[in-house]
């Protein structure tokens, strides 16, 4: 953790920033991450980790984390899920969508977690919950 708050952090959108400015700060904390998350947009075919805290989203390439999205929640107009194509789930899957919007530009991010799920009302004792 560094040692001053730096208040940008809700309020901007960043793209491919130091590993220090990816950091969690002084009033920032970690929510939740999952590992195996494409930027299907944007990165489309490579996975990467999205970090969940109580200011923004972080996504980080694996293979390059230099390759990396900061998405303030003070930037974002829209979320929702739709069917996109990703080239790692092989096909038609839901994902996650962020309109966002900042002083001078506007930009949209599509996020697909690679896990897929068994529906509940197809599960037997015998199968997994992931596939």
């Amino acid at each position: 953790m560094s040692s001053s708050f730096e208040p940008w952090r809700d309020c901007s959108v960043l793209f491919d920033v130091s590993s220090s400015r990816l950091q969690v700060d002084k009033g920032e904390e970690i929510v939740d991450s999952l590992d195996n998350v494409e930027d299907t947009k944007g990165n489309n075919g490579v996975k990467g980790r999205l970090i969940v805290t109580n200011l923004r989203l972080i996504w980080q390439c694996d293979p390059k984390p230099s390759v990396n999205l900061s998405i303030g929640y003070g930037t974002i107009s829209k979320i929702f899920v739709k069917m996109v194509k990703s080239k790692l789930h092989g096909g038609n899957t839901k994902a996650l969508v962020l309109t966002c919007k900042t002083k001078k530009s506007s930009y949209s991010f599509i996020f697909t977690y690679m896990v897929k799920y068994i529906s509940p009302h197809n599960y037997s004792n015998t199968d997994k919950h992931l596939i």
